[in-house]
């Protein structure tokens, strides 16, 4: 996509920024006093660093270590969380959640199934991602449960 700097100008002044969400070309002329003309291209790309956290250890008896849920943490271009899913080795849902925000509480899971305290081991997820940008993204690890 090619940009003239006409289309720039709303997005200039002292204290904006111009903070384009994906890459583009753009293309400046100008020209000086006595008339000469000079004009160049450059290309803006835009990164996007997807901010997403989900640790690979927690450990729900430990009290006031920080550490008792496990939770997906994400950046400020995040969201929400869409779901959040976690089985045991074999399959078997443990823990699922929808619609939250990233780091919520009423996403997390605290190491238990129908309330009963799953013993230690390592745990399998599915986590979905959305970003502010529309787009979505699948996480997928292990956590370890340590009692």
């Amino acid at each position: 996509m090619l940009i003239e700097p006409a289309e720039l100008l709303p997005y200039l002044c002292d204290t904006c920024r111009f903070c384009p969400q994906n890459s583009f070309r753009y293309r400046i002329a100008v020209i000086d006093s006595a008339g000469c003309r000079s004009e160049d291209e450059r290309q803006v790309a835009v990164t996007k660093e997807r901010r997403v956290y989900i640790p690979n250890a927690f450990t729900p008896d430990a009290q006031g270590d920080g550490n008792e849920l496990f939770r997906v943490f994400g950046g400020e271009d995040v969201a929400l969380v869409r779901q959040l899913l976690v089985f045991k080795r074999w399959g078997q849902a443990v823990h699922q959640r929808g619609d939250f925000a990233p780091g919520a509480l009423d996403g997390a899971w605290d190491g238990r199934l129908q309330g009963e305290l799953l013993p230690p081991g390592v745990y399998l997820y599915v986590a979905e991602v959305e970003f502010k940008d529309g787009v979505v993204e699948v996480y997928k690890g292990d956590v370890t449960l340590i009692r």
